[in-house]
């Protein structure tokens, strides 16, 4: 009995546990979908890549655009230094603020995934999961990927990284600062972390 009492008190927890990351990735989605096309730039409607280059093609056409999404939000402190050096030459009245908000990601290394079905702002972009396990199959299509961290955030700003990149190759990573107006998150500042 004592077993039985203890193996439904350690399911209950997991399912708590399970449920607050589900709930978690949704707040955070909320917060990607509000600023989605602030972050992801509506430049690949003409050329129809992420990233292009200064010689590619110009497009007049109307179709929507396949891009695809990491369905897992990835660990802001892979760019501790590099993200640690952007909020020391902030100015002074964000440099608390988004300081305090990078601080939570140090005790929060959880993994989330990311219900991308809720990202519904994306212009003519049309987003489909991606993940190393799915191939390239699914990628042949795609006018890029994008990979979004963990959102850390208060009830005035939120901040994220985005990895940003086109089938050649070429990609980008940035931190976005995103700030809450009229209950809408949109991008206040961007900063590149690294470009290829």
């Amino acid at each position: 009995m004592k077993k039985a009492a203890t193996l439904f008190l350690a399911v209950l927890l997991l399912q708590a546990c399970n449920s607050k990351h589900d709930s978690q990735g949704s707040l955070e989605a909320s917060i990607i979908n509000d600023a989605f096309l602030d972050m992801i730039d509506t430049v690949a409607y003409k050329y129809h890549t992420l990233r292009p280059a200064p010689n590619f093609d110009v497009f007049t056409d109307r179709d929507s655009l396949t891009v695809a999404i990491a369905p897992v939000l990835s660990n802001i402190r892979e760019r501790t230094a590099d993200i640690n050096s952007i909020i020391s030459e902030m100015p002074i009245e964000d440099r608390k603020k988004i300081g305090e908000l990078f601080k939570k990601s140090e005790t929060d290394s959880a993994q989330v995934e990311l219900p991308w079905k809720q990202i519904g702002n994306t212009g003519r972009y049309k987003l489909f999961p991606h993940s190393k396990q799915s191939g390239a199959i699914d990628t042949l299509s795609a006018i890029g990927k994008v990979l979004f961290s963990r959102v850390y955030f208060d009830e005035t700003y939120a901040i994220l990284v985005a990895t940003i990149r086109a089938p050649t190759r070429v990609g980008v990573v940035k931190l976005f600062v995103l700030k809450n107006t009229g209950g809408k998150w949109r991008k206040k500042d961007e900063y590149e972390l690294e470009i290829w």
